[in-house]
């Protein structure tokens, strides 16, 4: 097997890579999957509005934990079709990584099971964008 090593300019990829960027999802799918989850969840006494406007924030802070633990290289397949993983390891990656997430993201007004359906909504949206022939875009989104 041929050798392969990190050049500089590799390495400073790497770097930025790690200290600056801090999301992978656009505005767009931000709002696809914050609409999906207001529509599958209710919490009590605030109006769907503020719903949408929390579920969006709650969807920028599991896009960031994403960030920190999955290899951007995977998560970057959520912006192209022709990549991706296989079915069965999405699967398996959805299951490995709601545990992980959920321990990473705790939303105190709702309760921990309320917690966990909507980490999961979340995931499993984003999750079918890494799978090989599909892309998580708006328009496409299927809870």
């Amino acid at each position: 097997m041929k050798k392969i090593s990190l050049n500089e300019e590799m390495l400073i990829g790497i770097q930025a890579d790690m200290t600056e960027k801090k999301t992978m999802l656009n505005d767009e799918q931000i709002n696809a999957i914050a609409q999906k989850a207001n529509d599958a969840i209710n919490i009590p006494i605030i109006g769907e509005k503020l719903e949408l406007i929390i579920f969006a924030k709650i969807v920028k802070f599991v896009d960031m934990k994403l960030y920190e633990v999955l290899p951007n290289e995977y998560y970057a397949l959520i912006h192209n079709a022709h990549d991706g993983i296989d079915a069965e390891d999405a699967a398996m990656l959805e299951l490995r990584l709601g545990t992980l997430i959920n321990d990473k993201v705790n939303i105190p007004f709702i309760s921990e099971k309320k917690e966990k359906e909507l980490i999961d909504l979340i995931l499993g949206m984003i999750i079918k964008g890494l799978v090989k022939g599909a892309k998580l875009e708006g328009a496409q989104l299927e809870a």
